[in-house]
């Protein structure tokens, strides 16, 4: 035999080789993505167990249990505005039997110049579940009906303005920033804790404004204690069609609004995420499941996990540049 012939033959041997690792590597694969999932699936929440975010989880985990076949599992790991809850996904084994249940906190996290953990980065988006419009409302001795005579208000009284929110970064901080610039008004934010308490301070007339989720103002409204005068959207909400939209008071082009969603480890194959999509599809288009998330005040997107992706790559640089305009010290 040649030379030639040799090296020839030795290539094909080393490239026979090396077929039949790679065959024995993939099959593993192949197999286990066509049998997934083989086992119970966890997803984290940063969320108390109990509350609202937690109770719609559940129950979306119920179906989607249903539909995969197999036990899911919800893991409450409160604390540090749903970074916890990341930073335990985000160091399990990326094989999509570990999701995240994520919200607007982490994108607004995911904005700032040095953030502990970039969900763009560390995750894969599984799920949009749904948006909530927030609402703007005031307490009932402020002489204003809607937004434009909010406007006119808050103009002729410069300085003496104030609203609140749940917390520095929030989406109604950040959202309401971009309405004063759009509109060309002064008012001074003021963070609280939790809805319950920027309502009743509103309420009560320590605050001015409010912006917030319409099912956190709705009883106290309900009950004549304050007045909601706008639905942060272009248009008005299907959930809540008596309420004017931000188009109504010549606002173009602002939506202030939160969101849900399901995500998982960087590196989690595609054939995972695509069955844990399809089934949390199903879960959240059940009647009962549709109805509780609208009750919540969620318009419900699902849809494949490229709606989430499309909102994050949307979302994150518009919070970045709102904070960085604003100087705003996100936590």
């Amino acid at each position: 035999m040649t030379a030639s012939a040799k090296t020839f033959s030795a290539r094909r041997a080393l490239a026979a080789a090396l077929s039949a690792a790679l065959l024995a590597c993939a099959w593993p694969l192949a197999a286990s993505s066509a049998d997934f999932p083989t086992k119970p699936l966890r997803i984290i929440i940063g969320f108390a167990a109990g509350g609202g975010a937690d109770t719609n989880l559940r129950q979306i985990a119920a179906g989607l249990s249903t539909d995969l076949g197999q036990p899911v599992v919800v893991e409450n790991r409160p604390g540090a505005g749903g970074i916890i809850a990341a930073q335990v996904v985000s160091a399990a084994p990326a094989d999509g039997y570990t999701l995240l249940f994520a919200s607007t906190a982490l994108a607004v996290h995911s904005s700032k110049a040095q953030p502990t953990i970039d969900i763009r980065k560390r995750f894969v988006p599984v799920l949009l579940t749904g948006t909530v419009n927030y609402v703007v409302y005031v307490p009932l001795s402020l002489p204003v009906k809607n937004m434009r005579e909010l406007i006119t208000y808050a103009k002729a009284h410069p300085g003496q303005m104030n609203y609140a929110s749940v917390g520095v970064g929030s989406a109604g901080h950040l959202g309401f920033e971009v309405l004063k610039h759009m509109v060309g008004i002064e008012a001074t934010h003021v963070p609280f804790k939790s809805t319950s308490e920027t309502s009743l301070a509103v309420a009560t007339g320590t605050v001015q404004i409010g912006i917030d989720p319409p099912t956190a103002v709705m009883p106290l409204a309900d009950a004549g204690k304050l007045r909601i005068i706008a639905i942060a959207s272009p248009k008005r909400s299907p959930l809540y069609p008596n309420l004017p939209s931000f188009e109504e008071a010549g606002i173009n082009d602002l939506e202030i609004a939160s969101w849900v969603g399901i995500l998982a480890p960087a590196g989690t194959p595609q054939p995972a995420v695509r069955r844990v999509n399809e089934g949390l599809n199903v879960a959240v288009k059940k009647p009962e499941t549709t109805a509780a998330l609208q009750r919540a005040g969620y318009h419900i997107i699902a849809g494949p996990p490229e709606e989430l992706t499309r909102h994050l790559d949307r979302e994150i640089p518009q919070f970045a540049r709102i904070i960085r305009e604003n100087n705003i010290e996100v936590e």
